[in-house]
């Protein structure tokens, strides 16, 4: 390959290529943001219904969507918490398996495992963290702790 062609290439060509793509990743930071200042009775008249197995299996009918839960703190890391949100946890012969959903914890709280929480957030993915089955990812517009 011709060397001026490479310089050209790496010159323009990549620097365009990593600007369009940080234009895309642009709305998604935006959007948060401007979630962020809203009322409890905003982001509730805003949340849509689900449950559990309609959002594993039909996961795009729920991203951009503002989601609303509560619950007991199960499994609690740094970054992230896991509440259950089903109740009634099916038998698996070696363990037992439940329903939760994972919220990234992006506020200042300290919160422990027993908290209970109360969360509006987007969908974020799939983790099979704290168990086998898949949990949703929530990205936190809204986390409150009651029992804090």
């Amino acid at each position: 390959m011709n060397p001026k062609l490479k310089v050209v290439i790496i010159v323009i060509v990549l620097p365009l290529v990593f600007y369009f793509s940080w234009i895309n990743l642009a709305p998604t930071i935006s959007n948060d943001m401007k979630y962020a200042n809203l009322s409890e009775d905003e982001l509730s008249s805003m949340a849509i219904p689900w449950n559990y197995s309609d959002i594993v299996r039909n996961p795009n009918d729920y991203y951009g969507e503002i989601l609303q839960m509560n619950g007991k703190v199960e499994y609690a890391s740094n970054e992230r918490l896991a509440i259950k949100i089903s109740y009634t946890c099916g038998s698996h012969p070696y363990n037992l398996i439940c329903n939760y959903a994972v919220i990234d914890n992006t506020s200042d709280l300290r919160i422990l495992d027993g908290d209970k929480v109360h969360v509006y957030g987007f969908l974020d993915g799939f983790t099979n963290w704290p168990d086998a089955e898949p949990s949703p990812i929530i990205r936190s517009i809204s986390l409150k702790c009651s029992s804090c």
